[in-house]
């Protein structure tokens, strides 16, 4: 019987985590700064605003799929000046980012974990947004952007499916299950980082402000924090034992 050799290599844990929800506050980001900067082109309308935003997101966000939504219903809106606006209220976006994330990612990589972004959207708008995050040095050219919504799982499988360990994080409860039954194995948290502080701040102006979170019950397979640090918990340095015979 021929000898095998075992030899303790670390454990191989990549984390996959959403942007709009889960890293950025982009009920804060959308539904108050830039609507706020915004608002005036659309005669100070909130409905208007919220209606034709909602119509333009289907198909990930983008201004000019906003304008175009307005022009829909006869309403033309001028989209170079509101670029413009757009361009100077927010080419620095890291006030946006929840107060525990730097410290999630930085102990992170410190623990060895592969860190993966996860992003839902329009590709132009969503590296605009990362960008003006600050958060490309922590993702290492891990940063994946689905245009159709409901496509993340396809993602976690392909880049994680060589890990010891995938985990992901998500604010949506229907991302996450079809991750898990596409990718078993993989260890999801739902966060619900928008119904508390919403609801708290009084400033809703529609039900739905409150997020993915509040649509339907979270599976119990998908364990439920509120803060980023109680996936720190779950990070490992341990080790296994690798066959290199």
């Amino acid at each position: 019987m021929p000898f095998r050799r075992y030899v303790e290599q670390p454990i191989q844990t990549i984390c996959f985590a959403d942007f709009d929800g889960t890293l950025l506050d982009v009920n804060k980001v959308v539904h108050q700064d830039l609507r706020a900067a915004l608002l005036r082109f659309f005669d100070n309308d909130i409905e208007f605003y919220e209606f034709t935003y909602a119509a333009a997101r289907s198909r990930g966000w983008t201004l000019r799929r906003h304008v175009e939504a307005a022009r829909a219903r006869g309403v033309k809106l001028p989209l170079a000046e509101m670029e413009a606006v757009v361009r100077r209220k927010f080419s620095d976006m890291r006030r946006y980012l929840f107060h525990d994330v730097h410290a999630f990612l930085e102990t992170a990589q410190r623990m060895g974990v592969v860190l993966a972004l996860l992003s839902f959207g329009d590709r132009r708008w969503q590296e605009w947004k990362i960008d003006a995050c600050g958060l490309h040095e922590f993702f290492s050219g891990r940063i994946f952007i689905t245009e159709e919504e409901g496509r993340k799982d396809r993602v976690v499988l392909r880049h994680g499916r060589h890990m010891d360990r995938i985990i992901v994080i998500d604010d949506s409860a229907d991302e996450l299950d079809r991750v898990r039954e596409l990718v078993p194995g993989a260890e999801t948290f739902c966060i619900d980082r928008v119904s508390r502080a919403v609801v708290h701040a009084g400033d809703l102006e529609a039900p739905w402000q409150l997020g993915r979170s509040l649509e339907r019950p979270v599976s119990e397979i998908h364990e439920r924090i509120s803060s980023l640090r109680q996936v720190l918990s779950t990070f490992s340095n341990g080790r296994h034992l690798a066959d290199h015979s």
